[in-house]
């Protein structure tokens, strides 16, 4: 196999859009494909990002989007439901405070943030086979007939979307 020049990430979530925007700093074009047919707004509660999470972010230029929605949490406090306090953290010496944000909120900014930046993200699009006989990777794409051969694959092999 030559040079790998593109990739396709199965899923769409928060993990998708960041694998994208890696592959493209590493020189490789990524498409994201999502089987669920819409974004997955306002699914989710409350994480928090630590200091080298947020710095995972920042080598494909994400962080901003964790300062603008994240709020500082210096330090937590656990409690039994009596009030009893069970444990204390008071963040990492000599680094940032990790951020707590909506898990919603999170998704919306990174995949917001990629697409600003060129990734495509694919909805409604279900990985149904793939096979690598050691040369040459190829995928089933549920909208298609026939496999399409990629270069690269983060999650599973795959091909540029067809809106492409």
């Amino acid at each position: 196999m030559g040079k790998v020049s593109t990739a396709l990430v199965i899923g769409g979530g928060i993990a998708g859009p960041v694998t994208a925007l890696a592959l493209r700093r590493a020189g490789i074009e990524a498409t994201v494909f999502e089987s669920h047919p819409s974004a997955a707004d306002g699914v989710g509660a409350m994480l928090s990002l630590a200091p080298n999470g947020i710095d995972a972010l920042r080598v494909v230029g994400a962080h901003t989007v964790i300062e603008a929605i994240g709020q500082p949490v210096p330090g937590v406090v656990m409690a039994d439901g009596g009030g009893r306090r069970l444990s204390a953290f008071h963040g990492f010496p000599g680094l940032p405070a990790t951020r707590a944000m909506a898990r919603a909120d999170l998704f919306r900014a990174l995949a917001d943030f990629a697409s600003a930046d060129g990734i495509h993200l694919a909805h409604g699009k279900r990985l149904v086979a793939a096979e690598d006989d050691g040369d040459s990777p190829s995928a089933a794409p549920s909208w298609g007939t026939g496999a399409c051969p990629p270069d690269a694959s983060s999650g599973s092999p795959g091909c540029p979307a067809p809106s492409r």
